[in-house]
């Protein structure tokens, strides 16, 4: 079975939406997830078993679809450079949460479309359009107001979540790049998160606190998502541009809001919808916009 896109290009730039929108669902239950083992385990510990299990998942899930030898990889340097900021992204995130609230990090987060342009400019040449950077701005706006009332001031959190996100957009630009010499999706799943494993595996070992995990059973599913959101990631980022992918990314926080008014009662306030839907409409824009140019190309 392969994973190469051969539709035209147009019908390949819908599956990348589909698929992008498929990940907001995903990312939104991994990130619950991960906060659920969380509360039960120390969070490098879930990090470190999520890693390894979900870089074993990719080696046997890559065998069994014969996508040839996982571990081998056309562009090692590149590879090493994607997963050590894959890596740096999630380190990065776990200081910034100690500092600052989950509402905190979302605001900061959504930028991340600003920065894979303009990583995505300086690598690839990406041109962006000034209509797009203000649907961008718009999609910031829209998150701001969903969540403002948790902004307090300004902490050291927000440098750990602002690098921490430009990590994560160089790192979806740099597998955009892999791509275009690497066509096994299951290294591109493997590398980063055997990284992600070794990486809180060395700290841990460092500090001392040992492996033991007191409650096992919930780091399995949370490693299960963990493969699939990385695997849906590296499929879209052959099919879609960067700030593009990672625009229709934020529209996860829609499904944290519906979660939290459906399952915790949490009140939908008009700054919350409105920023809801100013985040859609944003989006939606610049899906379309992309889409029309990408046409005519």
């Amino acid at each position: 079975m392969s994973f190469q896109c051969t539709a035209p290009f147009n019908s390949s730039y819908q599956l990348g939406i589909s698929l992008a929108l498929l990940s907001t669902v995903l990312q939104s239950t991994t990130d619950a997830l991960a906060k659920y083992a969380a509360t039960m385990n120390n969070p490098l510990i879930v990090m470190f078993y999520g890693g390894g299990f979900a870089a074993l998942l990719s080696l046997m899930v890559g065998r069994l679809m014969k996508q040839g030898p996982v571990l081998r990889t056309s562009v090692p340097t590149l590879m090493a450079v994607r997963s050590f900021f894959s890596l740096s992204t999630t380190i990065l995130y776990i200081f910034a949460l100690t500092t600052i609230s989950l509402a905190e990090a979302f605001v900061a987060g959504s930028t991340m479309p600003f920065m894979a342009a303009i990583v995505g400019r300086v690598l690839h040449g990406n041109p962006i359009r000034p209509s797009v950077w203000g649907a961008m701005a718009a999609g910031v706006i829209g998150v701001a107001a969903m969540f403002l009332d948790a902004m307090p001031e300004a902490r050291i959190g927000y440098l750990y979540v602002f690098a921490g996100t430009f990590c994560g957009a160089t790192s979806i630009v740099l597998s955009r790049q892999v791509y275009r010499h690497e066509r096994n999706p299951f290294g591109m799943v493997f590398w980063p998160n055997m990284a992600l494993c070794l990486g809180t595996g060395i700290y841990l070992f460092t500090i001392g606190t040992g492996f033991h995990a007191p409650m096992f059973w919930p780091i399995l599913p949370y490693a299960v998502f963990l493969f699939l959101i990385r695997l849906l990631a590296t499929l879209t980022s052959r099919l879609l541009l960067t700030h593009v992918q990672t625009a229709i990314y934020n529209l996860q926080f829609i499904w944290v809001v519906i979660i939290g008014a459906v399952v915790f009662s949490d009140t939908l306030t008009l700054g919350i919808l409105s920023g809801a839907l100013l985040l859609i409409s944003s989006t939606l824009y610049l899906a379309r916009v992309e889409s029309l140019r990408n046409h005519r190309v």
